[in-house]
């Protein structure tokens, strides 16, 4: 049951645009109970219109995520990103890639709006999640992994280079100072 328009055949009950009609040409395929007549190729046809769908949804998706990302400054967005992801494994071209900047651009307006790098501040949110662990009770030996360190050494390097002290003075005196009573005030 095709029905012609513009000396093309086109099926009632359309929902999805497909690739190719019958002809070779583009046109509409049928949902439903009436369906396109079994052609050679008709499989094939089938898969890419749905592969050009799911290309479709992606980029709908993207073009969402660069809308809302656009909405913020780009310094507030990476600063939440990193406060949020800072035990994973970041790099500045992961965050480019994920801000749609070039990591140029990404690490002049960072370092011109907060006064320090992108990678500082990234060690800074993950030394303060350690500080807070060690707080907590937790040995720096899973500390330091929890929070995005790869090896000891660095971490090491890192938090003495911060606070002075090595992680395990710093629980220490963590320790002491809450198994202290108040001392009441006179």
């Amino acid at each position: 049951m095709a029905i012609l328009q513009n000396g093309r055949k086109i099926w009632p009950n359309v929902w999805l645009r497909s690739i190719f009609t019958e002809e070779g040409e583009t046109g509409w395929r049928t949902c439903g109970k009436q369906k396109a007549p079994e052609t050679y190729g008709h499989a094939i046809n089938q898969l890419s219109v749905m592969s050009l769908f799911l290309v479709n949804l992606y980029n709908q998706d993207a073009e969402l995520r660069k809308q809302e990302i656009e909405n913020r400054s780009l310094t507030e967005n990476v600063t939440e990103y990193i406060n949020q992801h800072y035990a994973d494994s970041l790099t500045i071209d992961q965050l480019a890639e994920q801000f749609f900047v070039s990591k140029y651009h990404l690490m002049h307006e960072f370092s011109q709006k907060t006064g320090t790098s992108v990678y500082r501040y990234l060690m800074q949110q993950r030394l303060h999640a350690v500080c807070d662990l060690l707080g907590r009770g937790t040995v720096p030996n899973e500390a330091y992994l929890l929070c995005g360190f790869k090896d000891y050494a660095n971490f090491y390097r890192a938090f003495r280079s911060a606070y002075g002290q090595s992680p395990r003075e710093y629980a220490r005196a963590h320790r002491k100072a809450a198994e202290e009573p108040a001392s009441p005030d006179a």
